[in-house]
């Protein structure tokens, strides 16, 4: 859920269906997991591609360090 003080309803809701689309398009690589997502106030000006790109990346960073540290390897060993 995003939070009232995040711009206008129209903004949030604008944000809720980019957030689920990447999610839809890139399942294979959230499968498995609860992930909690607070957007910043920076992402209301984004295009959707631009989200999407940058929601893969932090994930895929976070998702490296949280493996590297269980594992003690990073994803791509």
């Amino acid at each position: 859920m995003i939070v009232r003080r995040w711009g206008t309803a129209v903004k949030r809701n604008r944000m809720k269906r980019v957030i689920r689309e990447t999610f839809r398009r890139n399942s294979e690589l959230f499968t498995g997991m609860d992930i909690i997502l607070r957007p910043h106030e920076v992402c209301q000006g984004c295009e959707a591609e631009e989200v999407e790109r940058l929601l893969i990346k932090e994930f895929r960073e976070v998702a490296g360090t949280e493996v590297k540290s269980e594992q003690g390897k990073s994803l791509s060993d």
